[in-house]
């Protein structure tokens, strides 16, 4: 009993230690943190509003800004385009320094951080004549900020790294950098020069029947004929555009255009209804992989922009859509197909019904439709068969642009639509002998693509399996 009682005793004893010792250790944890957080507790080195503002001047880099009327300028005015986002920014930064902590409270040698000769020197001055003066020295050995003092206070202090880079004030820290942008759904316009390829392209309009529905543009160069143009080729070309901004400022007034390839520069041009870009792009820099010299077309100014060379690079026929000519056909009177001595003909007869039907209640309802019937060589044609055949014609893809002169022969077939609108419409595709693979695809006398000899075989031995209806 005597030994069960002095476990249970020596077990209390146990338990009250240790529950001793978690409370002074969270104590001692809880001071220690306290002390930690009361050292990194921000000191502030200036209390101003930001939006009272009015003069900034950095002597060390020769920036001098003022505002005027809300808006920030150069001092002396400038045609240089400055960022009034970014100079907010700045002047929040400027007029609530903070510092991380004292450095030292009486320096005896400010050679010791940079502060003998201070690398930059930057006077704020507010509408109603407060007056904030900072110096700044070196970055400190850890990186992780930067030594300054305030003009009438001795001691030096410890500036984190983002705000004290606004000690370092220079003016390509606040040029604008961003370039004329656009919504690619709203571009009215598209030049892009490289080398000796042009290409152009315009919005489709009502008079390009022959081009894909599913295209919102057309190629207007380097082609004969117009030619619709890819969506998402489209779109890919101009995301290389959209959002560009300048990376570096390099030159404000260039004497040599030559030493950025600036002299014979790639065009880019891109206009919507209400904007527009008109960019040189030259070389990359030396050393540079992922940059290229740049410069708006008017302005002197060369900077650097991200590579856009894959665009530049552009081939007019990748841009396309690869029909060589199609006709939805819903728009479709009649087609006539020559190959060699024969000739097939097709017609879609249509004329409109009164269907009637009753509805859920009950009710009587009557509508109008459209029946179809397909005619092909004089012949009423099974629908899925006709169809067949129209695919194998309105089918065919370009492989690749024509090399060389077109040809001088006989078309071996010719396709010819007649529309039902605009009435009376018309046009063909004649396909040209080129060699034993491909046919010279020519529309309006331009010959000016290659389609394959298997695409076409299809024509005829779709027209030779056509089914009838009795």
């Amino acid at each position: 009993m005597r030994k069960k009682r002095a476990t249970l005793i020596a077990a209390g004893i146990l338990l009250v230690l240790l529950v001793g010792g978690y409370i002074g250790a969270k104590a001692y944890r809880r001071a220690k943190f306290d002390r930690l957080t009361a050292s990194v507790e921000s000191i502030d080195l200036a209390k101003l509003k930001s939006d009272d503002l009015v003069l900034i001047e950095v002597p060390t880099s020769g920036l001098t800004l003022r505002k005027t009327g809300g808006v920030w300028e150069t001092v002396p005015g400038t045609s240089v385009r400055l960022d009034q986002s970014e100079i907010t920014s700045v002047t929040w930064s400027l007029s609530n320094m903070r510092a991380e902590k004292i450095i030292d409270p009486e320096p005896a040698d400010l050679g010791a951080y940079g502060l003998d000769k201070p690398r930059s020197r930057v006077i704020v001055t507010t509408s109603d004549g407060a007056r904030v003066e900072y110096i700044a020295g070196n970055m400190t050995p850890s990186r992780s900020g930067y030594y300054a003092m305030m003009i009438g206070d001795p001691k030096v202090y410890l500036v984190p790294s983002y705000p004290g880079e606004r000690l370092y004030l220079k003016l390509a820290d606040v040029r604008d950098k961003n370039l004329p942008t656009f919504e690619p759904g709203e571009v009215r316009h598209v030049i892009l020069t490289a080398g000796k390829t042009r290409i152009e392209i315009e919005p489709k309009e009502e008079r390009d029947l022959w081009i894909s529905s599913f295209t919102t543009h057309v190629l207007t160069s380097p082609y004969k004929t117009r030619r619709g143009v890819a969506p998402d080729r489209f779109n890919s070309l101009l995301t290389f555009f959209k959002d560009l901004r300048v990376r570096d400022f390099i030159d404000d007034s260039p004497t040599d255009l030559a030493r950025y390839g600036l002299d014979k520069p790639a065009r880019v041009f891109i206009q919507t209804g209400t904007s527009s870009l008109h960019l040189l792009v030259g070389k990359a820099p030396e050393g540079s992989a992922n940059r290229l010299y740049a410069k708006l077309d008017g302005e002197p100014g060369v900077f650097t922009i991200d590579d856009v060379t894959p665009a530049l690079q552009a081939q007019p026929f990748d841009l396309t859509d690869k029909f060589a000519l199609i006709v939805g056909i819903d728009r479709i009177e009649s087609l006539e197909v020559k190959i060699g001595a024969r000739t097939f003909s097709g017609r879609v007869e249509r004329r409109k019904e009164t269907v009637s039907s009753r509805d859920e209640k009950g009710k009587e309802v009557t509508e109008e439709k459209v029946r179809e019937t397909y005619v092909f060589n004089g012949k009423k044609a099974a629908e899925s068969s006709f169809k067949n055949f129209y695919q194998a014609c309105i089918g065919l893809v370009t492989d690749a642009e024509l090399p060389g002169a077109p040809p001088k022969a006989t078309p071996e077939i010719r396709i010819r639509y007649r529309l039902t609108e605009p009435a009376g419409t018309e046009t063909e595709l004649d396909l040209l002998p080129f060699n034993r693979d491909f046919y010279a695809a020519s529309r309006e006398g331009a010959a000016e693509f290659l389609v394959s000899r298997v695409q076409a075989a299809k024509i005829e031995d779709t027209a030779e399996k056509m089914e009838f209806i009795d």
